[in-house]
């Protein structure tokens, strides 16, 4: 009879054991997924940021028209990005394609005079990714 209360003793301190052990590899796997899912999110932010910097230049800055026409040639090819020119002649025209239109146009409306001065503005979606530039004439 002794031996089997030592083999249940036994038994019973295994399956503890064994509980104690699954419960603190299942509280590691747990730390391990919130820090990686931290690291994720880390990572997510980081590579929005280097993605967005080549457009920061264009925040809040003064720029000529003609770099304005190069952001239209350089930027505007990207699908569903657009680039919107607001000069004093013309309430707004969006760019889209790289094509710089009557830009150049001397007559048109829509002409970008190379000497002048543009505010640029990012313009972000919800996610606050980049989805275009507005540049208007001061």
């Amino acid at each position: 009879m002794g031996s089997n209360a030592s083999q249940a003793m036994k038994t019973a301190i295994g399956i503890i054991l064994t509980v104690a052990l699954a419960s603190m590899i299942i509280g590691i796997f747990m730390l391990a997924a919130g820090w990686m899912s931290d690291a994720k999110d880390d990572m997510n932010d980081s590579h929005s940021e280097v993605a967005d910097s080549k457009y920061m230049m264009y925040e809040s800055t003064n720029l000529s028209g003609s770099e304005v026409v190069n952001a239209i040639r350089k930027y505007a090819r990207k699908p569903e990005f657009k680039i919107t020119i607001k000069t004093l002649k013309d309430g707004g025209t969006v760019y889209t394609k790289g094509d710089v239109g009557e830009t150049k146009n001397v007559t048109s409306s829509k002409y970008v005079n190379p000497s002048g001065i543009f505010a640029g503005k990012l313009d972000r979606d919800a996610n606050n990714v980049v989805m275009g530039i507005t540049f208007t004439q001061q």
